[in-house]
């Protein structure tokens, strides 16, 4: 994302952008930099809904999280990703893993708990069966 764009957004927005800054330090994995550009899309276009939940006491890191998990999911419910059905490639084992860990850290955080966290793993694994 450009500068220029970057310092129009409202601050929880830039937030959110430098919280996905710190995570791809810490996520060391390649597939993120292929989910941060639609992500950086969605926060441009729906920056309305996004700071509704930041007021309603979502966190910057919380926020980015979501967004990194539901992406992740978009990307491995596709079908793209897979060898065959139900078996993922090299690429798509990385959004997996990628979608675990943001789970697990926003879990960490205390937002959702560990049932809710388990069932969206394990719905995540059920499109992944059913796709490819």
């Amino acid at each position: 994302m450009n500068l220029f764009k970057r310092s129009m957004m409202p601050k929880e927005i830039k937030a959110v952008l430098g919280v996905l800054d710190e995570l791809e330090l810490e996520f060391t994995t390649p597939v993120f930099k292929v989910v941060r550009e639609p992500i950086e899309r969605a926060l441009t276009k729906h920056q309305e809904r996004i700071l509704q939940e930041m007021q309603e006491g979502v966190s910057a890191r919380s926020a980015a999280l979501q967004l990194i998990a539901n992406f992740c999911r978009m990307a491995l419910s596709s079908g793209h990703n897979h060898i065959y059905r139900g078996v993922l490639n090299s690429t798509g084992e990385q959004f997996l893993a990628l979608f675990d860990k943001a789970v697990e850290t926003n879990l960490q955080l205390g937002h959702g708990d560990a049932e809710l966290a388990a069932a969206q793993k394990e719905c995540v694994r059920n499109e992944i069966a059913e796709m490819g």
